[in-house]
């Protein structure tokens, strides 16, 4: 009843930062990003969602800590006064910008200590992320950059994305994923190529192919990936 409107949401939710989310189908490629794994999952508190032009929304929310997915994570945080803290801000280019328009920039931010520990230690993530429009018919381009920061004494990581999908038309897409991580021990990217088809109406298929390079620990690695999802 405020202003433009406030949209709450109550209970347990995904997290607002990201530019994928935890169902696999709104994703362009089937193996999560480095920055996915970085991430919250979910969050159980109040958000609060409003626009404050035509083209400008913003969302604050409180929840009870940084991620609420796993059952550790509903426990009582130790220390008094402990939330995390959650912000975003999204701007759409006008119809005025021609080809651009209807593109996106997300700028989000979830600060918060984990379960069990006190907000002394908290864990803070900074996330930017954009939905490109593209001048070529079909072919749509993405961005997202993750700052995580760990409250319990793990280096710092950041990761970046870039995200290319080309609509060939009659169910039938292709999907390129350029991703990289730097943990502090070791800097590692990745390749993927996904081709989707929807055999059906609420069915869809995918193949995928990934490319790993640079992993420390593992060596370079290549996997394929056959992926069948109904939606109902």
């Amino acid at each position: 009843p405020f202003g433009n409107g406030i949209d709450l949401t109550v209970g347990l939710f995904d997290t607002i930062v990201g530019y994928e989310v935890e169902a696999s189908a709104s994703n362009p490629n089937v193996d999560r990003s480095y920055g996915y794994d970085l991430e919250p999952f979910t969050h159980t508190g109040v958000l609060a969602s409003t626009s404050l032009t035509d083209s400008v929304n913003v969302s604050f929310g409180l929840a009870n800590a940084f991620d609420s997915t796993g059952g550790l994570h509903n426990d009582t945080i130790a220390g008094e006064g402990n939330f995390a803290y959650l912000t975003g801000l999204e701007v759409t280019v006008p119809d005025s910008m021609g080809f651009l328009s209807g593109s996106t920039l997300y700028i989000g931010y979830v600060s918060g200590a984990g379960a069990g520990a006190d907000n002394d230690d908290e864990d803070k993530l900074f996330y930017v992320g954009g939905s490109i429009s593209s001048p070529i018919e079909g072919i749509s381009l993405g961005i997202a950059y993750d700052d995580r920061e760990y409250g319990s004494g793990v280096a710092d990581a950041d990761a970046v994305a870039l995200y290319a999908v080309w609509d060939l038309g009659e169910g039938v897409s292709l999907a390129g994923r350029y991703d990289t991580l730097d943990n502090g021990s070791d800097t590692k990217s990745m390749w993927s190529a996904t081709l989707s088809y929807s055999i059906w109406d609420n069915v869809l298929t995918r193949l995928e192919y990934n490319y790993e390079t640079g992993d420390r620990d593992n060596g370079d690695s290549n996997a394929f990936v056959c992926n069948l999802y109904y939606q109902f």
